[in-house]
């Protein structure tokens, strides 16, 4: 017999989607994910367990520049104005489909480690209160 658990939490970033008309521009969203897991009751899976799962992987997206790597200008030049720090960004499109499956994909092997392979894994990732995507 299957079960599921749920944890609902949210994370703040910021994205872009090269050449959308309206997301082309860096921008940001406080994204509301819900993590749904399906497993045999057999197993004890503690809700703590899986917010723990969730919170460890969001440490690396929460107040980010999702698809981003920069490098600090002072890496190259060395900075005029000590006031100042000029950083250079590259950033690709991180699309919402794409964030969410990010996460499905980082929370795996947690999970599959807790709870060995017999598990469903859902991922739901809102942008705003109208508009979000489950993978």
């Amino acid at each position: 017999m299957l079960a599921e658990r749920s944890y609902e939490t949210e994370f703040h970033a910021a994205h872009l989607i090269i050449d959308h008309p309206h997301c082309g521009r860096l921008h940001g969203h406080t994204y509301k994910l819900k993590v749904y897991v399906q497993f045999d009751t057999k197993i004890w899976f503690d809700f703590n367990d899986l917010k723990h799962y969730v919170d460890e992987v969001l440490v690396n997206y929460d107040h980010t520049v999702l698809g981003c790597s920069y490098y600090k200008q002072e890496d190259v030049l060395p900075i005029q104005d000590p006031k100042h720090v000029h950083i250079t960004l590259e950033v690709m499109t991180m699309t919402a489909e794409m964030i969410a499956q990010k996460i499905k994909a980082e929370l795996t092997p947690s999970l599959f480690y807790k709870l060995g392979g017999d598990f469903i894994l859902k991922v739901e990732l809102k942008e705003t209160s109208s508009f979000g995507v489950k993978v």
